[in-house]
This record gives C-alpha cells, structure tokens and sequence, in this order.
C-alpha cells in the first residue's frame, strides 16, 4: 500500500505569460525557482542529518560494520557540506520553512 499523494497549491510556480516574453524577467523567474529548490533541500536536511547521525551513532553501538559507518558518515558530510554551501550563497534560507 503505497501512501495518498499529497498535492500542493502550485499556483504562481509556472512562469508568466509576461516572464516569458521578458528575458531578464524570465531569469527572475528562474532564480526564485532554483531559490525554492535549495529551501527544499535546506528543509530536507534539517529533517535528514539529526535522524542520520542519530542513525550513525545506534550503528557503532551495534557495532555495524566500520566500512557502512564510514558510508553513513560520509554521506552526513556530503549532505550537511552542500547544506553549508547553500546557507552561504543564500543566508536568508536559514530560518525559512519551505513548502
């Protein structure tokens, strides 16, 4: 049984009639959307890496090999490292909740 989709009101998310006609005005638009994919990311891993470390830490108690411990640990890295990158290029995502 797989979950209900959940839709989301899309609305303003296509670009304008008047966004398209206008270049500049059209990589606005392209901007706020890349904009909102970093938010989602910022989101995501604000969720993700408290429950991956958390994940990391049951694993060495358990004593998971050390080779997916590395694994798990390097993708903590990977993911709180382009996190980090993101905050930098846009602080203003710091305390934004994305939908």
């Amino acid at each position: 049984r797989t979950p209900p989709i959940v839709r989301t009101d899309e609305t303003g998310l296509a670009a304008s009639d008047a966004d398209k006609a206008d270049p500049k005005a059209y990589a606005a638009y392209e901007g706020r959307q890349n904009v909102r994919v970093y938010a989602q990311f910022n989101d995501a891993a604000n969720q993700m890496l408290p429950q991956l470390r958390a994940d990391i830490e049951r694993g060495k108690q358990l004593g998971i090999a050390p080779e997916k411990i590395a694994r798990a640990e390097e993708k903590y890295r990977r993911i709180a490292g382009e996190q980090a990158a993101i905050l930098k290029k846009y602080p203003e995502l710091a305390n934004a909740v994305s939908r």
